[in-house]
């Protein structure tokens, strides 16, 4: 599996995320069906691989995923990715196929309205560290 795999696999099967947005977890974009309730989109920006002092390469490897959060109403986008941040920064373990070693946060911040969409957007960026 790939770690967007993984990453979905983890946080489709996590009940606090699936308690706000059930299964409207989305690569890239929003279906246009989806518009009018809470949900997330993600990529990943880059997975690539430590390398050693020695030359060698880890058997870790480093991600980083973009995670949007979608809602009508801000304080609702807001309370997805606070949501989103607590039950993922520190993981460590089972993580889809791959074993997550650590997953800190690099950036949490408000993104404008989006008018097209109708929707407020909070963005988390990840790392995660796995093999």
């Amino acid at each position: 599996m790939t770690i967007a795999q993984d990453f979905y696999t983890y946080v489709t099967a996590n009940s606090a995320i699936d308690a706000l947005v059930s299964d409207r977890i989305y690569p890239h974009v929003i279906p246009q069906h989806e518009g009018d309730r809470p949900c997330i989109t993600f990529n990943v920006s880059g997975d690539d691989d430590i390398l050693l002092i020695s030359g060698g390469r880890s058997d870790t490897r480093i991600a980083e995923i973009e995670v949007n959060c979608w809602a009508p109403r801000y304080l609702d986008a807001r309370s997805l990715a606070d949501t989103f941040r607590r039950e993922l920064v520190g993981v460590r373990g089972s993580f889809g196929s791959s074993t997550a070693e650590s997953v800190r946060i690099q950036n949490d911040f408000d993104g404008p309205f989006d008018d097209d969409s109708n929707l407020y957007r909070v963005t988390l960026r990840f790392q995660i560290y796995h093999c």
